[in-house]
Parts: structure tokens; sequence; C-alpha cells
């Protein structure tokens, strides 16, 4: 189980790593609703919380790659990732939702992504 964990944990990382941050996402939401089905509602909030904060700064830095690399270019490679921009700007709304929601502030979050990821 500890063994598993940690594997998807590098998956997370190699979509990380390979800019797919879609995928990437998808790998937090599976391991966030792992965690949630054993009942460690904490541990799985943190781990999309976690995941959430890495594809963010992932996304910034790739507008700024892009903003640096097509500086006076068409505005096509503007949204190079749009998926993954939905994905941030979805779950900064709902990560800044209602604090007393407990437990299904994780399970909310998931939500958001896994409806991304469907799009």
């Amino acid at each position: 189980s500890a063994a598993s964990k940690e594997g998807a944990r590098h998956l997370f990382e190699l979509h990380i790593a390979l800019g797919d941050l879609v995928r990437a996402a998808h790998v937090a939401c599976v391991l966030s609703r792992q965690e949630q089905d054993m009942g460690n509602y904490k541990l799985a909030h943190e781990q999309v919380h976690h995941a959430y904060c890495e594809l963010s700064g992932e996304l910034r830095k790739q507008k700024l790659q892009t903003e640096d690399s097509s500086f006076g270019a068409n505005d096509k490679a503007e949204n190079e990732n749009p998926n993954a921009e939905r994905l941030v700007d979805a779950s900064k709304s709902k990560v800044s939702g209602s604090p007393g929601r407990g437990s299904s502030k994780a399970s909310s979050e998931e939500n958001v992504l896994s409806e991304l990821l469907r799009q």
C-alpha cells in the first residue's frame, strides 16, 4: 500500500515534469479518493491542496515561458493548456470557499478537478 502510494506520487511528479497538468490532476484525484475511501479525510484534503499548489505553480511557469517565447507573436500560445488554467481557476474558487465544511472540502475540490478532466 505504501509502495503504491509512493509510485502514484512519482507518477504525479512525472506528469508535472512532462508538462501534462491534466493527467497530473487526475492522478491527484485518484490518490485523494483512495485516502477518502479509507477514511483519511484530512490527508485527502492535504493531497488535493498540495496538488493545487503544484499545478498552479506549474501553470504560472508555463505562462511565463509562453510570454517570454512568444513576445510580439500572436496570442495563440497564450492558452497553451486551457484545461490546466480552468483547473487552477476552479480550484481557487473552491479552496477559498467556506471554511466550515470539514471533510467534504476535499471531496468538493476533487469534484472540481474531476469535472475539468472530463472536458
